[in-house]
């Protein structure tokens, strides 16, 4: 079995990889939303870990560009893995569902670049809605 791309960053840049982290990481690898430091520590209750250890590793691999931050306007964080191809979510206000959404407005670090002289290094659309379901059932 190939090793994931993940473990093996970790392993390159010498985090020790304990049970918890192991567990984190493969929640995170199952999962392909993005999930709440909450939702993390219930798909880990096996690992044995408490929800501070939680936020805890979630940060650290933040940090080693394992996952990304995801704000979506309704205060909660989420994390996901950092997988390459950049894009963004939209939230269902309805039935609280998040999709990913895989565009993005093309060639915007060019025309911020262009309009105000600011060189964007990170954007984040927030995006809230109705999913189709929703809409359709009026929610």
């Amino acid at each position: 079995m190939l090793e994931s791309p993940f473990l093996s960053r970790l392993k390159s840049n010498r985090v020790r990889l304990t049970g918890p982290r192991r567990a984190v990481l493969c929640a995170l690898e199952k999962e392909h939303v993005p999930l709440s430091a909450k939702d993390v520590w219930t798909l880990c209750r096996d690992a044995k870990s408490d929800l501070v250890s939680i936020y805890r590793i979630l940060d650290r691999f933040e940090k080693e560009h394992i996952v990304d931050r995801i704000e979506l306007g309704d205060g909660i964080t989420r994390y996901e893995l950092a997988r390459a191809k950049h894009h963004h979510h939209a939230r269902c206000e309805g039935c609280g569902l998040i999709q990913d959404i895989g565009l993005c407005i093309e060639d915007i670090d060019r025309k911020v670049k262009a309009q105000s002289g600011f060189e964007l290094r990170f954007h984040e659309i927030q995006m809230t809605g109705l999913c189709a379901d929703c809409a359709r059932t009026g929610k």
